[in-house]
């Protein structure tokens, strides 16, 4: 599958192959949150559903963040990464 030009795979928490057909924003921005959250996780092909997911402060600096986004977007040129919510969407 990961060599499908028309998917994309994102391998977080398991696997899970997105249509690139999905993707209608250009570039695609990717928000980058480090401060930690309650979330969850559903895999409907595996019949997977976890709720309630404690994910912990990543406990990195403002500089640590900075870093790791601008070495995101210097790998990418259809993608930016971003550390600030964006304001829409």
């Amino acid at each position: 599958m990961q060599n499908d030009p028309e998917l994309l795979t994102v391998t977080h928490g398991g696997i899970q192959t997105v249509p690139r057909a999905d993707f209608t924003a250009s570039p695609q921005i990717v928000y980058l949150d480090f401060d930690g959250a309650v979330t969850s996780y559903v895999n409907a092909d595996l019949g997977v559903a976890i709720g309630g997911i404690t994910v912990e402060p990543s406990g990195f600096g403002d500089d640590v963040t900075a870093t790791i986004a601008a070495f995101l977007n210097g790998m990418f040129d259809d993608v930016v990464f971003t550390t600030e919510l964006p304001s829409d969407g």
